[in-house]
C-alpha cells in the first residue's frame, strides 16, 4: 500500500486532550493480524476539512504489504472524551508488485 487518504462527510477540528485517532490494519487472511498500514491522530493542528482528502501517516514499509485475500479495517477510537466521528471515505492505494 503506498498511500492511505481519509475523506470526511463534515469539518473537524483536532484537540490535544480529546481526539480522535483514526487508522486501517491488515487483518490478514484470518481475520486476526494486526499491522498497522495508516493512522492519523486528530490533534491541534491535525484538522479534517468536509470533502477535503486528508492523507494518514503510513506504517512500516512491511506492515503495508498485502496479498489478495487479506482483510483491511478501519478503526476510529478515540482518547479522551474523544472528538466526534465524522464519517466519511477511505480511499487505499496500492501498486502492483513484480
Amino acid at each position: 500500500i503506498n498511500s492511505v487518504e481519509f475523506v470526511p462527510s463534515w469539518s473537524l477540528t483536532g484537540a490535544n486532550s480529546n481526539y480522535r485517532t483514526i487508522a486501517v490494519y491488515n487483518r490478514g487472511q484470518a481475520g486476526a493480524g494486526t499491522a498497522l498500514v495508516a493512522s492519523l491522530d486528530l490533534t491541534s493542528g491535525v484538522d479534517l476539512t468536509r470533502g477535503l482528502a486528508q492523507a494518514l501517516t503510513l506504517g512500516a514499509a512491511a506492515d503495508r504489504a498485502i496479498v489478495v485475500g487479506d482483510h483491511l479495517e478501519w478503526i476510529s477510537t478515540t482518547t479522551g472524551t474523544g472528538a466526534a466521528a465524522s464519517g466519511g471515505r477511505v480511499i487505499v492505494q496500492q501498486s502492483l508488485g513484480s
